[in-house]
């Protein structure tokens, strides 16, 4: 009797129920305001729910209060179909959410608040078709973003401004048909997106402020179909994009501003379809593409200066076609592509001195003076180097210097210099005994203009 009683306590103590199992290990539903209600009577002390949560009520649900002893979803929290809920109160325990975020289609919903304990959100966080959603308040303590950020279609969103803490996001950014969202600020605590940073369809966005942090652009910059776009201020700090920049149909845009720090882009360069674009000078220092230039109806256009210094080993297509004031094509980096034998262009439909490859390659036998600059100019020597270089600049007044080293994909190494200088010449020693050997990229900007030198450490 005594072994019987050993072995029925063993077995108390190893059935799955008794241990750290879940209350609700698989999904549950709330589609009524009673089931949210009886929640914590059907489950008594119920805080952990492996499987998903998904909260569609239609007309009934009109507060989430029955929950508040969830601090655990471990997948997905969906909610979705509400067309009484006009926040997220009751879900205030919830910390860490281990699937997706699916916030759409509640009529009603002005804010977020309610979330205000979720920190982490192991998948993606999808915002849309909330129609009376005016700001993102409740998410003020979400650093991180496993997956895919997506926020669209939220009629009365004005800013992202309460992602306070958010530093962290795996996936893609996309913003997209927001008719009132003006400011991007709120992000600005990333540093890099791992994916693409995709805007579209947003009409009164007209720079893109706040994301003025981030250094690195994994993906694709798409932006398009911003009819309020007149700048890309908010960029100045991305050094390298991964997959390509496509800017097409924003009809306000008048300029590059604020891509002047890009010096690596591994996909296509694509401008189309901006009848603002007058120029393109932003991309002066773009060094190096990995597929095809495409320029095209961009009536305002007169110049293609700002493509001078991309290296024309990196093109692997040329087109240029449909810019009605497009008259200087013969940039550098066009010449020195156009030179290669057998390479693949298209140039046609432009203005006089840029109408085909030959004209083009005719105006091209003036090139080869640089052209004056007022940007400061910087150098380095030795270069390549080992185990130090000294970085020299002269400034022509006294301005506000920033100095910064990226490594290859863009990534801040080192902040050399971030204050106000005298008029003259200034020099930087750089030791970088602990980075491994390859490229860098010293990144001057000041008051005067943004200057690149690439560096090789051996």
């Amino acid at each position: 009797m005594k072994y019987l009683s050993i072995v029925l306590v063993l077995l108390l103590c190893w059935h799955p129920r008794l241990t750290s199992q879940p209350c609700i290990p698989d999904s549950i539903v709330f589609n009524t305001q009673s089931e949210i209600d009886s929640f914590q009577i059907i489950y008594p002390n119920c805080a952990e729910i492996e499987g998903d949560v998904w909260i569609m009520g239609f007309n009934s649900i009109k507060n989430l209060i029955g929950l508040s002893v969830i601090n655990t979803i471990g997948g997905d929290l969906q909610i979705r179909y509400n067309d009484s809920l006009t926040n997220l109160s009751g879900l205030d325990n919830v910390a860490i959410i281990g699937g997706n975020v699916i916030i759409s289609q509640n009529n009603t919903l002005t804010n977020l608040s309610g979330v205000d304990n979720v920190s982490i959100i192991e998948g993606s966080l999808g915002i849309s078709q909330n129609p009376t959603l005016t700001s993102l308040e409740g998410l003020n303590y979400l650093s991180s973003v496993g997956d895919d950020l997506v926020i669209g279609y939220n009629d009365s969103l004005l800013d992202l401004a309460d992602f306070d803490n958010l530093n962290n996001i795996g996936g893609n950014i996309v913003i997209f048909f927001n008719n009132n969202l003006s400011s991007l600020t709120g992000l600005d605590n990333l540093t890099i997106i791992s994916g693409n940073l995709q805007v579209f369809f947003n009409s009164s966005l007209t720079n893109l402020v706040g994301l003025n942090s981030i250094t690195t652009i994994n993906g694709i910059l798409l932006l398009h179909n911003n009819n309020m776009l007149e700048n890309l201020v908010g960029l100045e700090e991305v050094v390298s994009i991964g997959e390509g920049i496509s800017i097409h149909d924003n009809n306000n845009l008048l300029s590059l501003a604020g891509l002047e720090g890009v010096t690596s882009n591994g996909g296509d360069i694509f401008i189309a379809k901006n009848d603002q674009l007058a120029e393109i000078s932003s991309l002066i220092n773009l060094l190096t593409i990995d597929d095809r230039i495409v320029i095209s109806e961009n009536n305002s256009l007169t110049s293609l200066v700002g493509l001078n210094n991309i290296d024309a080993n990196t093109i692997d297509y040329l087109y240029i076609g449909d810019n009605n004031l497009l008259t200087t094509c013969e940039v550098q980096s066009v010449c020195n592509y156009l030179s290669v034998p057998n390479a693949t262009s298209e140039i046609h439909d432009n203005t006089q001195g840029c109408n085909n490859e030959q004209e083009v390659e005719s105006a091209c036998e003036s090139v080869g003076i640089p052209e004056s600059s007022k940007d400061p100019q910087v150098s380095t020597f030795p270069n390549p180097f080992t185990p130090s270089t000294t970085i020299g600049y002269e400034l022509s007044e006294p301005s506000h210097v920033k100095l910064t080293i990226y490594n290859a994909i863009g990534e801040v190494v080192y902040k050399a210099v971030d204050r106000i200088l005298s008029q003259g010449s200034h020099t930087v020693t750089w030791s970088p005994r602990l980075l491994p050997g390859g490229m860098y990229y010293a990144v001057l900007r000041s008051e005067e203009g943004v200057s690149v030198v690439k560096m090789v450490k051996q």
